[in-house]
């Protein structure tokens, strides 16, 4: 039984999904990770090889808020093998206000899923707003559990509330959210 356990896993599996690209960050000197939410693993984070050189295949399609077909390679994480761009939603909307509100909206999702924690529920959600160009961050936030109706601010109760931490989880007030940074935080209005 040991030894059969044991050649399992010397074996890769491969698996192709639907994914919406959430974001990225740099690993090394030339890799990156690549954050993407799909229906069947929720949250993935993969590791793409070459990532950060300007003449990778694989760099125009992991653009963040694009929605691709992703092949995965796993052995003991994640790796990106290939990807094909379905739409590139950030860059065909009209509206300037998208183009600023959308990235928070990623940087929401990807702040408060957990990893490979599946919610087709939220994958359709998510899949309708980038349909409808909706931005409601309110929504967004209702759909993670952090429901603004009757919430206060975390630091001093008040009731008027300005923004959402990523770091704390928690809501702010206009006074309350000069303490962190912009970048942690999405303003509600």
């Amino acid at each position: 039984m040991w030894f059969y356990a044991r050649v399992f896993k010397l074996f890769m599996s491969e698996v192709v999904l639907e994914a919406i690209v959430l974001g990225s960050e740099t690993r090394g000197e030339y890799d990156r990770l690549v954050h993407a939410y799909t229906r069947e693993l929720g949250r993935v984070e993969a590791r793409v090889v070459s990532g950060r050189k300007i003449r990778s295949r694989l760099f125009p399609h992991l653009m963040p808020g694009s929605r691709i077909f992703l092949r995965l390679a796993h052995k003991h994480q994640y790796t990106v093998t290939d990807a094909l761009t379905e739409e590139l939603v950030l860059f065909e909307a009209e509206s300037p206000y998208f183009h600023i509100r959308f990235p928070r909206i990623l940087a929401l999702v990807r702040a408060l899923t957990p990893p490979y924690f599946p919610d087709p529920r939220f994958w359709h959600a998510l899949l309708s707003v980038m349909q409808t160009k909706n931005t409601d961050i309110s929504f967004m936030l209702r759909l993670l559990g952090y429901d603004m109706s009757h919430a206060r601010c975390g630091l001093c109760e008040e009731k008027n509330l300005f923004a959402f931490s990523l770091s704390d989880h928690a809501f702010t007030c206009s006074f309350c959210s000069s303490r962190f940074q912009e970048s942690d935080l999405v303003f509600l209005n």
